[in-house]
């Protein structure tokens, strides 16, 4: 063998050499780049999980708040979820006796106020989670009635109005008028004082039509606080917000003759949990109703 050869064949075996090595160290970088990290074991997650304060500290009603969230964000955007969230906390961490309710009870009724596009918001008094029977209820006020009424299109405006014996009334039943001359009071305490009479409504459809409803005696006000449980509690609205329980009942009297079209979704919730809360369903079975508004019986409410 020659010199040049023998220098030919020694480069040729370098070369082969380092394409080996470097097939080599390729082979070694692609099964690196394969081999998964395995999971933890299931009783190290256990471990993990159980030592988490977070989860571990949570109150039986701050744990359904978390659950509820989950629906919520289905049914609306995260920045509602967020603030009805913050309203139902306020008013968890207040009553004591909200927090003590069913828990799934607490994480339905907050889950509605969403379902209904109302709100907890306490200023302007749409629904309140009120305590009944140890579970917790949504119970949407005048206020909010006349707002589904309105965001639905079946009216255009609807108010209810009291009426005291100090006060020029008349109702022409023949042609559906009311005429009402108010009188105003300067304080709160001279407003107790008066006698109140009764109550009725005034609708104005999305036609344009003024449309009147029945006047409601006060003994047949009177029927619905009798129906409430906690009528004299300190968390009830009729002990708080007596004159706007009134004019709710005479407005959830009314809601079913002005519902018109296909019902939306925020007012089927509201027939649905009028009735659970109500507990209409075997009224329901034995009346059997033509349509979604016969769910409301006349003057009737429960808190």
């Amino acid at each position: 063998m020659t010199k040049q050869t023998e220098d030919l064949f020694n480069k040729e075996q370098e070369a082969n050499e380092a394409r080996e090595a470097d097939i080599a160290l390729a082979k070694a970088a692609e099964k690196k780049q394969e081999t998964k990290v395995e999971p933890p074991a299931k009783a190290e997650v256990a471990k993990v999980e159980s030592a988490s304060p977070i989860k571990s500290n949570l109150k039986p009603w701050q744990s359904a708040l978390i659950k509820a969230e989950g629906k919520m964000l289905a049914i609306t955007d995260p920045e509602k979820t967020r603030v009805e969230l913050g309203y139902a906390s306020m008013l968890l961490q207040n009553n004591d006796k909200l927090r003590a309710c069913d828990p799934e009870s607490i994480m339905n009724s907050v889950i509605n106020v969403v379902r209904t596009g109302l709100t907890l918001n306490p200023t302007l008094k749409l629904c309140y989670l009120l305590p009944r029977k140890g579970k917790c209820t949504l119970d949407p006020s005048y206020i909010g009635l006349t707002k589904v009424l309105k965001d639905n299109g079946c009216v255009k405006a609807i108010d209810a109005y009291l009426v005291f014996d100090d006060e020029e009334f008349n109702e022409d039943t023949t042609n559906g008028i009311i005429t009402h001359k108010r009188k105003h009071v300067e304080t709160e305490t001279e407003h107790n004082k008066r006698k109140m009479i009764g109550a009725y409504t005034r609708a104005i459809l999305s036609d344009g039509t003024v449309k009147f409803g029945k006047f409601i005696p006060k003994w047949e006000l009177d029927k619905a606080k009798a129906m409430s449980e906690s009528a004299n509690s300190d968390y009830s609205p009729w002990k708080n917000w007596r004159d706007q329980m009134y004019e709710k009942t005479a407005i959830k009297r009314d809601f079913k003759l002005l519902i018109s079209g296909n019902p939306s979704d925020a007012v089927s919730s509201v027939l649905e949990i009028e009735e659970q809360n109500n507990g209409l369903q075997e009224k329901f079975k034995q009346n059997k109703p033509q349509g979604i508004a016969d769910f409301f019986t006349d003057a009737e409410e429960v808190a």
